[in-house]
């Protein structure tokens, strides 16, 4: 995979988190430069965000409970 790739790839996931990203700025960015293939960029996007938003669902209710007890 390309490094453009896994860059948009890490962006997306930390996007997805309760940290702040600019997916959409480094998807657009990759497809500008001609890093990937619109689909596999989208797929890269996709999955790096959907993994994202899984890990912050497992997380965040373990922060909460924490700050709780």
């Amino acid at each position: 995979m390309d490094v453009s790739l896994w860059a948009l790839f890490v962006s997306a996931f930390v996007s997805s988190t309760l940290l702040p990203g600019n997916s959409e700025i480094v998807l657009v960015a990759v497809l500008k430069a001609g890093g990937a293939a619109p689909g596999a960029a989208v797929a890269v996007a996709t999955l790096g965000n959907t993994l994202g938003g899984l890990t912050a669902d497992a997380i965040v209710p373990k922060i909460i409970s924490k700050l709780n007890a």
